[in-house]
């Protein structure tokens, strides 16, 4: 036990121990203060406030989640770079701190006597500490990896990003002002608002492009696959000339609608 502790606590080992302790230490505050908010009640609350700096006992869990990715904007180039990708920044160095501490440990009980004695404790430590880092890094990645999907950030398509898409009615009937339609987007599917202002035999299950959004009536203007020539729906396995074709579509149509 006092060889483990004086490796533990002797350059460079010291260092990776010191932001163990620290790392530690927060994430047992933040255990804290989340069994303090799903127990619930005043003393639980207090007991948090009092622990956790910084952390505001009313917001709870969801700054404690926006304390995780603190850090992250601005260095997504390097930590993509680097394999971390949208892994919070808390667990970074968590897993640096824990690979550092351990290879740290490791070095400096089978190199560090022979560097020692061969270059000086200061130099044959920090060629250790170098080679904890490097070391810490390279698995913190590897670590990291697996996690990678599980922080991925999915953000809502733009409406104009939506247009040219087929999508699939899920309403019993289209018309003027009301129907609905669902798109696959890769997730759960996206339920939107469609209309058509001609008239159509349109029921569940048929497909529709998805031609343009109407602000006013925050719905989404819908032409009938079946209404489309064989030429357009062989474009439509492409967004952009799908999109093009939609907007030529509507294009057509107000210019119809002008010389009536």
């Amino acid at each position: 036990m006092s060889t483990f502790l004086a490796l533990a606590f002797s350059f460079p080992t010291a260092i990776f121990t010191t932001l163990l302790i620290v790392v530690l230490v927060y994430w047992l505050l933040v255990l804290v203060g989340a069994v303090g908010i799903e127990l619930g009640g005043d003393g639980a609350l207090d007991a948090k406030a009092g622990l956790i700096d910084g952390i505001d006992a009313k917001a709870g869990v969801a700054d404690a989640h926006a304390h995780v990715h603190d850090g992250l904007e601005g260095k997504g180039a390097l930590l993509e770079a680097l394999g971390f990708g949208t892994v919070p920044a808390t667990m970074i160095v968590t897993f640096l701190t824990v690979w550092g501490w351990i290879t740290s440990m490791l070095g400096a009980w089978f190199l560090g006597p022979a560097l020692g004695g061969f270059l000086g404790p200061w130099i044959g430590g920090g060629l250790i500490l170098v080679l904890a880092l490097v070391s810490a890094f390279v698995l913190s990645s590897v670590t990291a990896r697996p996690l990678r999907p599980l922080f991925t950030i999915r953000t809502a398509p733009k409406r104009r990003h939506l247009l040219g898409k087929v999508a699939i009615v899920s309403s019993l009937r289209v018309d003027a002002k009301f129907g609905q339609a669902h798109l696959e987007d890769g997730g759960a599917g996206l339920v939107l608002p469609i209309f058509c202002t001609r008239e159509n035999t349109l029921k569940k299950g048929d497909q529709v492009l998805l031609l343009e959004y109407d602000k006013q009536k925050e719905a989404y203007e819908i032409e009938p696959v079946e209404w489309l020539l064989p030429e357009e729906v062989s474009q439509l396995r492409d967004p952009r000339l799908a999109e093009a074709m939609a907007r030529a579509h509507l294009s057509r149509s107000s210019r119809s609608a002008a010389r009536n």
